[in-house]
């Protein structure tokens, strides 16, 4: 954790640094500036070249999911590459990995001295030009532009698209759109605060870059609460993550000498997690907890399977991967689930959500009422958690193939329209 308490005083950065110095500013601005200078008439000849070379390529409607590597997208691919021609680019794959998934790279479309030595400064121009003759139907995150990070041109990227007659869809993924200055949870806020001190730095041309985006868009997914960040939703939805079963076996055993919890987090802070510990240390039943903070998606997924009650998140209001992921497992998923969030999906839809949220087995808690969810849990035999534990598998599937069929919807009629 990167905060103390000191009579009350809380530090969440007490280096006494400011999160940006001048001077790194301006060189980063004017080198910027020199590269998109310089490279104006370069893009436009290649411009000029995808555009003829388009006019003789094959029309099979290609599909492109991008730019950042999130897993949601990634599994989203996976699951419907058997149906759908769909590419997953990402300038760097992080540890974000998916079994079994291909994600190419710049590495792996630019000539080797711009992969090697600038992947990011001249990478951009070379794989958004190299991504405009290939694909006619972008899927992109709200900072998945390829040109996201210019001074400028990252502006011309959608009009260039619908130019080129190209049909954009974008979904965010909760960094992309979250804005300290419309957070009204301050919990998320202070989380952000501590897990990134320059956070607040983006927050203009965040919101810049979402309602000019939302312009030129085609269409705009909003899963869970992300409304309250943008300004248009052509399609919104409670949860649309699609993972695959089979990659998430059941793995809820028994046979252990303790009941097991877990809880993990990369925001500690605005997961809850140093009160989560916290009450860990008051529990007294045979148990063993673990909390793991910032570590390599596949050990998170190792533990996962380990154990008998995973606590996602007590502040967020909404079910993330993580917690779809436990139940594919077939945990017993703890988590905070705002009430009137899901009073807003019952009233937009509420034959699908009423009946969702009844037979919904996640457990929902915040940090006032955790410690008594955990102790109340723990007192079940074990014939109710494994009845529990069924129900977590089998509302996971039933979510996920509602999902997938509502997925390929969509891309059947982006493909339809484009």
């Amino acid at each position: 954790m990167r905060y103390m308490g000191d009579k009350g005083w809380i530090f969440t950065n007490a280096s006494c640094k400011s999160p940006q110095h001048w001077a790194s500013e301006l060189q980063y601005v004017l080198k910027g500036l020199f590269v998109e200078i310089i490279i104006l008439p370069f893009f436009v000849f290649g411009l000029f070249i995808v555009g003829i070379r388009s006019l003789v390529k094959d029309s099979k409607k290609k599909i492109l999911f991008g730019t950042s590597s999130i897993v949601s997208l990634k599994t989203v691919k996976s699951i419907l590459d058997k149906e759908f021609d769909i590419t997953y680019f990402s300038f760097k794959n992080t540890n974000m990995h998916v079994a079994n998934e291909t994600v190419l790279t710049i590495e792996n479309i630019a000539p080797r001295w711009i992969a090697k030595k600038y992947p990011l400064l001249l990478g951009k121009y070379w794989a958004f030009l190299w991504a405009l003759e290939h694909f006619q139907i972008f899927f992109l995150y709200f900072d998945g532009g390829f040109l996201n990070r210019t001074l400028f041109y990252w502006r011309l990227e959608p009009i260039i698209y619908q130019m080129f007659q190209k049909k954009i869809a974008l979904i965010p993924y909760g960094g992309d759109v979250w804005d300290l200055r419309k957070n009204t949870n301050l919990y998320q806020k202070y989380g952000h605060m501590v897990y990134e001190k320059a956070y607040f730095q983006e927050d203009f041309k965040r919101e810049e870059r979402v309602y000019w985006w939302c312009k030129y868009a085609h269409l705009v997914l909003s899963p869970i609460d992300y409304m309250r960040y943008i300004p248009r939703a052509d399609i919104v939805m409670l949860f649309g993550h699609v993972l695959n079963g089979d990659e998430h076996p059941y793995s809820f055993s028994l046979d252990m000498p303790s009941r097991k919890i877990l809880h993990f987090a990369n925001h500690g802070i605005r997961k809850g997690s140093h009160h989560i510990a916290s009450i860990f240390e008051k529990l007294h039943a045979p148990i063993q907890c673990d909390i793991l903070e910032n570590v390599p998606r596949r050990v998170a997924l190792d533990a996962l399977a380990q154990c008998h009650i995973f606590i996602d998140n007590l502040i967020d209001g909404f079910v993330s991967y993580a917690s779809i992921e436990a139940l594919l497992a077939g945990k017993i998923v703890i988590t905070n689930m705002d009430k009137s969030l899901n009073a807003f999906y019952c009233y937009l839809d509420p034959i699908y959500y009423n009946a969702l949220f009844k037979e919904c087995p996640i457990v929902n808690a915040n940090i006032d009422t955790i410690e008594e969810v955990l102790q109340t849990l723990l007192c079940y035999d074990a014939e109710t958690l494994l009845q529990k534990s069924r129900q977590s598998r089998a509302f996971a599937l039933k979510l996920i193939e509602d999902d997938c069929a509502m997925w390929k919807k969509v891309l059947s009629q982006l493909l339809e329209v484009s």
